[in-house]
């Protein structure tokens, strides 16, 4: 973890006051916590995940997965059963399809926020093995099956990190790849838009995937049903490209592989904009 952490510390800025770097004060063999100087934010490691929240991020923690929830995701939802169910279209697949639209290379530091059970975490830390995953989520439970998956996969370049979408601990235009695949549970998108617009350098792309509405009303019935045992929400291609584009976003790409749709769009360069 801790090679990890030092290779993105510059990147990070304190989640409470946004004035500061997060420095290194306390550091053991399983013991590690950061420090703002600014306003004194803590910041703890608790079994393998940094915890990054501020306080008024706290009260959102009563809304995400637990650890038995977060199992049960894992098993049936993120990569196998449902699929198997409803969808000849398989995780590999995806993976497939999605890596290289995304663009990354082999060092690259790619922010993957809502990283869940980290499906897509792991498989980006594959493809960059010279750089680092930065997987985020609010859930401690998800973030847990996210280690223990990586542990799994044999897969180390990869720092988890307990934070919210809406409030990413990062410092402006510090960032070249922000995948985004947690739209599909937010009630407003844009705030966490905007804050990856904010956190990506020019010329930096933003990737995403959420539930894709079918054409056919059998298959819509079903990803219904699905978002709300999710306790989520479909998200079309016209909202995506309408809300990134009021952000500030450009170049918007977007692509349909079995229930999921994938996005990409840039944020622009001086040049691009001139």
């Amino acid at each position: 973890m801790m090679d990890n952490l030092e290779h993105i510390l510059d990147l990070l800025q304190c989640p409470e006051c946004h004035q500061h770097p997060l420095m290194i004060v306390q550091q053991g063999s399983s013991d590690i916590s950061l420090n703002c100087q600014a306003c004194g934010k803590i910041c703890r490691c608790y079994n393998g995940v940094l915890d990054l929240l501020a306080e008024r991020d706290s009260a959102l923690v009563q809304k995400t997965m637990g650890r038995r929830k977060a199992r049960f995701y894992d098993a049936f939802f993120a990569r196998g059963g449902f699929r198997r169910l409803y969808s000849r279209w398989r995780f590999r697949d995806e993976v497939n399809e999605f890596i290289d639209f995304f663009d990354l290379q082999s060092e690259d530091v790619v922010l993957d926020v809502g990283c869940g059970t980290g499906n897509y975490t792991v498989e980006f830390a594959k493809k960059i093995r010279k750089g680092v995953v930065i997987g985020l989520d609010l859930s401690l439970g998800m973030l847990e099956v996210c280690e223990k998956n990586a542990h799994k996969e044999g897969v180390a370049n990869i720092l988890l990190l307990r934070g919210n979408a809406e409030n990413l601990p990062f410092k402006e235009a510090s960032l070249r790849h922000i995948c985004l695949g947690c739209l599909c549970l937010l009630d407003d998108i844009v705030p966490s838009l905007r804050n990856a617009y904010h956190c990506l350098a020019p010329g930096g792309i933003l990737f995403g995937m959420s539930l894709a509405e079918s054409e056919t009303v059998k298959s819509r019935r079903i990803q219904k049903s699905f978002a709300r045992v999710m306790q989520s929400y479909l998200v079309n291609r016209a909202m995506i490209e309408k809300y990134l584009k009021k952000v500030g976003f450009v170049n918007f790409e977007y692509r349909i592989e079995g229930f999921v749709g994938a996005f990409r769009a840039v944020k622009p360069n001086w040049q691009d904009i001139f």
